[in-house]
């Protein structure tokens, strides 16, 4: 089965995804990376923050972006 990568970027800072997982298809590793980013930002807004950007990137085992899912959240006071 194919291993895919999931490197994050939170507000700039990326995050090295050494280990990956493996997925049967590039379909199903999208998939995962959607999730992977939704699971990331329900984190910061558990913790309070209302002003970010969370992205993971997938990539395939020979380095290539297969996609890339992002979720800003910007609060403002009126």
């Amino acid at each position: 089965m194919p291993r895919f990568f999931f490197p994050t970027t939170a507000d700039g800072t990326e995050v090295a995804d050494t280990v990956g997982s493996e997925h049967q298809t590039s379909a199903c590793a999208l998939q995962e990376g959607r999730a992977h980013v939704r699971e990331m930002a329900m984190e910061r807004l558990r913790q309070g923050d209302l002003n970010f950007k969370e992205m993971v990137e997938i990539r395939a085992e020979d380095g290539t972006v297969i996609g890339r899912r992002a979720i800003a959240v910007s609060c403002a006071d009126s």
